[in-house]
């Protein structure tokens, strides 16, 4: 995101969500199916002191967060650092029970929670101000450690042990997932419908705090006048199955998150069972084509809603 502000790129739509999104939305798919509408109009740029000339990216873009994309760590994601920095002008937010899963606990979402820059609250702010001018207050990750703390007195900043900005897995995802044989396909499924089971989904439950947060995020973005759709994404029936209470579960998210994007005037597309398990890597990733397909179908649904 530091990269894309400083060559002052802005993008007309903004890709975000979890690693389904990042797969499974493919920003070309998307638009070459909305055509123009891809484009930002010059004189529509936000003002940006980065450069003099200000680019309209014409590629949308996707920033979606891997390895935990909660929508408490989406929401300050998007609006603390994508919609700041890149200004886009809408938003396809694609989502998954994962995602509002209260029990649910990533190395992500504490990383992004805990990093200097990121985290919220007194101590957060009094950790940022120590920090920019105290260098051990800056460098105590590394003072922890008598190898790192003799790389210090030497005169190495190590401070990025403890870095400035959390690093969610954003914006570097490749398209889908290449193809396996069939018996090598199989057992990657049952394996990884036994992950989301087993950890993913452990004691799922609809989270208020996560529902908030959405509804937060939504309605802030409406004040900002940027225009957001949100894509339930496909899954298999072995990840539906791998809720707690199984399909009772999943179909309770589905009808609660739409209930809450649709109060807000919010575009809702479900697609949770539009693709065959056989077009999956794995419980809820699509395959190389079928990623195309599915991107192709979402944004084609979207420009017959007026996009």
């Amino acid at each position: 995101m530091d990269q894309l502000q400083a060559q002052n790129v802005r993008s007309s739509i903004t890709i975000v969500g979890s690693s389904m999104s990042g797969r499974d939305l493919v920003p070309s798919e998307v638009a070459r199916a909305l055509g123009d509408t891809s484009k930002i109009a010059p004189d529509t740029l936000p003002p940006n002191t980065a450069t003099e000339a200000q680019t309209a990216d014409p590629f949308i873009k996707n920033v979606s967060v891997g390895g935990g994309g909660q929508t408490t760590v989406v929401e300050r994601w998007l609006l603390e650092e994508v919609v700041p920095r890149i200004h886009p002008q809408r938003i396809i937010w694609g989502v998954s029970t994962l995602d509002f899963n209260s029990a649910r606990r990533e190395s992500t979402i504490d990383r992004y929670n805990n990093a200097r820059q990121t985290r919220v609250g007194a101590l957060g702010d009094a950790d940022q101000s120590l920090a920019s001018f105290s260098a051990l207050a800056k460098n105590r990750a590394a003072l922890r450690d008598p190898y790192g703390m003799l790389k210090v007195l030497t005169g190495a900043d190590l401070s990025t042990r403890l870095p400035n900005r959390s690093q969610p897995r954003a914006a570097s995802f490749d398209l889908g997932y290449k193809p396996l044989p069939p018996a090598k396909l199989k057992k990657m499924q049952l394996r990884e419908i036994a992950y989301a089971r087993d950890v993913q989904l452990r004691g799922y439950s609809l989270g208020r705090e996560e529902l908030d947060a959405f509804r937060r995020t939504l309605r802030r973005l409406k004040a900002l006048k940027t225009e957001a759709a949100v894509v339930l994404m496909p899954v298999t029936q072995g990840y539906i199955d791998a809720h707690p209470h199984g399909a009772r579960d999943f179909n309770e998210w589905r009808t609660r998150v739409t209930a809450v994007a649709e109060s807000e005037g919010v575009v809702v597309l479900d697609r949770t069972r539009s693709m065959p398990d056989t077009a999956f890597r794995d419980a809820e990733h699509l395959l190389v084509p079928q990623a195309r397909d599915f991107s192709l179908e979402v944004a084609t649904e979207l420009k017959r809603q007026g996009w």
